[in-house]
């Protein structure tokens, strides 16, 4: 009977599936129309017993293999499934993000036409989104800069009167507003506060200091991406690592992931040809014991 179950509940999981797909069809040229979506929970939503089992609608319990540093023993018998409800599993943060991408080869140089948000987690578990933001440089040829947002992040010293500043070198200002600024010109500070902190992306001078407005995200680093003629990424040739994000406003360790440009059969998950600038699939991988 318990055989049968698992079998029964894959059927019924696949026509769950099958009717929100049905729907969707059905509706597509409708007034409103609004895609469903199957979620897991949809498919499997069960409470547990008050010892911590697992019950599936008819009362049986689930079952499954214990693994032993995030490998199944080969072998390994089925056995129930019991889970603490007060207990709270150590978080893992993102080691791996992918993305399959197509930028659009007719796009203008110049022009940033896509940006993918990816949310990742840190080591204390807390969910951090990235942008990856797409400019096209030349034929072929595009920069990712991927960024997280300044709230993420602990801040910048904030400015103070007075004092000498060199170029890149990046500050809050009195009142937090959410911006980050960077020296572009070195010098000394005014004695007073500047009036105003633009917003736009513009820069404005401080005393013997210009400052410019880095906006409400900071960058984690920029990749340049080219293209052949059939639209296949050849460089980088390989996978990108060691993308940080440091000084973490929740106080969780450097959050350091690799960003996969290749699949694991050596095939390119970004292209450049005609038609939309689309990111099809985001997908983010945690670390495991053997990442540790």
């Amino acid at each position: 009977m318990p055989l049968f179950s698992i079998l029964l509940s894959g059927l019924i999981a696949g026509s769950i599936a099958l009717s929100a797909i049905a729907n969707n069809l059905a509706t597509l040229d409708t007034a409103g129309h609004k895609v469903s979506s199957v979620q897991f929970s949809d498919l499997f939503n069960r409470p547990l017993s008050d010892n911590g089992s697992l019950p599936t609608a008819n009362g049986e319990q689930v079952v499954g293999h214990t693994d032993v540093g995030d490998v199944v023993p080969a072998g390994a018998a089925l056995a129930q499934i019991e889970l603490d409800k007060g207990q709270i599993h150590p978080p893992r943060a993102t080691s791996t993000v992918q993305l399959t991408t197509n930028l659009d080869a007719g796009t203008t140089a110049g022009d940033t036409p896509l940006s993918t948000p990816v949310t990742v987690y840190d080591s204390l578990g807390t969910a951090h989104v990235l942008n990856f933001n797409f400019t096209k440089t030349g034929a072929g040829a595009w920069n990712c800069n991927i960024a997280i947002a300044n709230a993420d992040i602990a801040a910048p010293a904030a400015w103070a009167a007075s004092t000498a500043y060199s170029a890149g070198q990046m500050i809050s200002p009195p009142a937090a507003n959410g911006h980050f600024y960077q020296c572009s010109v070195a010098g000394n500070s005014g004695g007073t506060a500047p009036s105003s902190w633009p917003t736009d992306g513009s820069t404005f001078t401080d005393g013997g200091v210009t400052w410019q407005d880095m906006g409400t995200q900071t960058s984690l680093g920029t990749t340049a991406l080219t293209f052949d003629g059939s639209g296949k990424l050849t460089s980088p040739a390989g996978n990108v690592s060691g993308i940080t994000a440091s000084g973490l406003a929740d106080g969780a360790a450097d959050l350091k992931f690799q960003w996969n440009l290749y699949s694991s059969t050596g095939a390119p998950l970004l292209t450049e040809v005609s038609g939309p600038n689309t990111t099809s699939s985001a997908l983010r991988r945690m670390a495991t014991a053997a990442d540790r």
